[in-house]
């Protein structure tokens, strides 16, 4: 396992950790009947903490996927161009800028289309592989069938291409 794939197995269980933790802490305090003010600031709370890792998250996996992109060679989405006179300039149905440090990271749908673009790549690779190995074994199998009966039947193929050979030679 690599480091960025243990780093995000790490990010999973804190992000499970941490919804784990305050569910029970939610709970309790519904169990207490306390203020609805307590409990959304209780919600607040969950939701800043749970966003920081989220976060962390979703530039694991776009790391993850864009590293494994370049190594087969499949085009990324283009990210966002800047334009001064446009607020939303940064806004794409594949990128999305990171506010924790303000670089570009894959949306979900992003991800969707780099996973089936690196999948299609690497079907196209295991068929083209997969082809030769099917005709090989083919082959193999022809000659295994062929060398058997020529084993079991050799008196009769020796006689026959005896009575040949002296057509040729006579």
């Amino acid at each position: 396992m690599s480091k960025l794939d243990d780093d995000i197995r790490k990010t999973r269980h804190a992000l499970d950790k941490i919804d784990k933790s305050y569910a029970a802490d939610i709970a309790k305090l519904r169990k207490e009947k306390a203020g609805a003010d307590k409990i959304a600031e209780m919600e607040a709370s969950w939701s800043g903490d749970r966003q920081f890792d989220e976060y962390m998250l979703s530039a694991l996996l776009s790391q993850r996927l864009t590293s494994r992109a370049e190594e087969l060679d499949v085009p990324l989405p283009t990210r966002p161009l800047y334009k001064k006179d446009d607020p939303d300039w940064d806004e794409n149905e594949h990128w999305y800028r990171n506010p924790m440090d303000g670089n570009f990271l894959l949306t979900q749908r992003g991800r969707d289309y780099v996973d089936d673009a690196i999948w299609k790549k690497e079907e196209r690779k295991y068929n083209r592989w997969a082809r030769w190995v099917t005709l090989a074994i083919g082959l193999i199998g022809t000659l295994t069938g062929l060398v058997s009966v020529t084993a079991s039947n050799w008196e009769k193929f020796a006689a026959m291409f005896g009575r040949i050979w002296s057509h040729f030679y006579h």
